[in-house]
C-alpha cells in the first residue's frame, strides 16, 4: 500500500433505497488506508438501521439535523482525517481499481481525477460521463477547464484535503462546482486517471431543478471568470450543445 489515507465521505437523508449499493462499494475498498466518513441528516426512515448493520465499515458517523447538502458535506470534511478526500453520494459508487491506483502507486498529487460511469435507477448502464454528455473530460485539469462547465464528475474529483476549504452555503444547487473551482485555483498538480473513478446516478437535484442551477452556475462563473469570460463562454456552450444534440439525433 501506499502512504496516503482516503477518506470516502457520504451524506444522506432517508436514503434508504439507495444507501445498500453505495455501502456495498465502500466495503470493496475498505481498509486501513480507507476512511469512511458518514453524514446523516436524521433520516426518518429506515437508513439508521442499515447504517448499524454496516456499522464495521463507517469510521465516523453524524446523525443530526443539517441545513441542507452542503452543511452536511461540509461536517463531512471536518470529520475526515485523510490525506485525500472524496463525495461519494447515496447511489453512487466508487471504482475499486481508481482506488488501488491511488493507494498503491503513491500518485502524490493535489487533485487526482477521472471519468465517471452514467447510470439509471435500475443501474442499467448509459455510458461514460465523457461521451454521454457533451462535457469531455481535459487532459490536464486547470480553472480554464470548468470554463465550458463542470467537466469533471464531482465523485470523480479527489482532493487533497488541506486545500479542500468548506462549501460556500449560499448556493443551494451548485455549490460543488464553486467548491471544485476553488480547489482547482489552489492546486499545483494534477492527475488524470483517464478510467472511471465513480459511478454516478444519473439525475440528482441540479437536474432535478436544471432552471436554478444553471442561475446560480452562471454566478460562480461571474465570480471566478469576470463577466467576459462567463458570457463568451455561454456563447460556446451553447453552440456545443447544438452540436452534440444534433450528432445525437442524426444517430438515432
Amino acid at each position: 500500500m501506499g502512504n496516503y489515507k482516503l477518506s470516502i465521505i457520504t451524506v444522506i437523508c432517508n436514503a434508504e433505497k439507495l444507501l445498500p449499493i453505495t455501502l456495498k462499494s465502500v466495503r470493496e475498498v475498505k481498509c486501513q488506508e480507507v476512511e469512511y466518513v458518514l453524514i446523516d441528516g436524521a433520516s426518518k426512515d429506515n437508513s439508521l438501521n442499515i447504517l448499524e448493520e454496516n456499522k464495521d465499515i463507517i469510521d465516523q458517523l453524524v446523525s443530526e439535523l443539517d441545513a441542507g447538502i452542503y452543511d452536511a458535506m461540509n461536517k463531512g470534511l471536518e470529520k475526515a482525517s485523510g490525506d485525500y478526500v472524496v463525495f461519494i453520494n447515496a447511489g453512487d459508487e466508487i471504482v475499486k481499481k481508481a482506488v488501488d491506483n491511488i493507494l498503491h502507486n503513491n500518485l502524490d498529487s493535489d487533485i487526482i481525477y477521472g471519468d465517471a460511469l452514467f447510470v439509471k435507477e435500475d443501474r442499467s448502464l448509459l455510458g461514460l460521463r465523457s461521451i454521454f454528455t457533451s462535457r469531455t473530460l481535459p487532459k490536464t485539469l486547470t480553472s480554464d477547464s470548468f470554463k465550458m462547465g463542470q467537466r469533471v464528475c464531482h465523485q470523480s474529483f479527489i482532493v487533497k484535503r488541506k486545500l479542500a476549504s468548506k462549501f460556500d452555503l449560499t448556493y443551494k444547487i451548485s455549490a460543488d462546482y464553486d467548491w471544485m473551482l476553488d480547489c482547482i485555483e489552489k492546486s499545483k498538480t494534477s492527475i488524470n486517471l483517464i478510467e472511471p473513478v465513480s459511478i454516478f446516478l444519473h439525475g440528482g437535484i441540479s437536474k432535478q431543478l436544471l432552471k436554478e442551477a444553471l442561475i446560480e452556475r452562471f454566478w460562480i462563473m461571474v465570480k471566478h471568470f469576470g463577466w467576459f469570460e462567463t458570457l463568451w463562454s455561454h456563447f460556446k456552450i451553447v453552440l456545443r450543445g447544438l452540436k452534440f444534440y444534433g450528432k445525437n439525433k442524426r444517430m438515432d
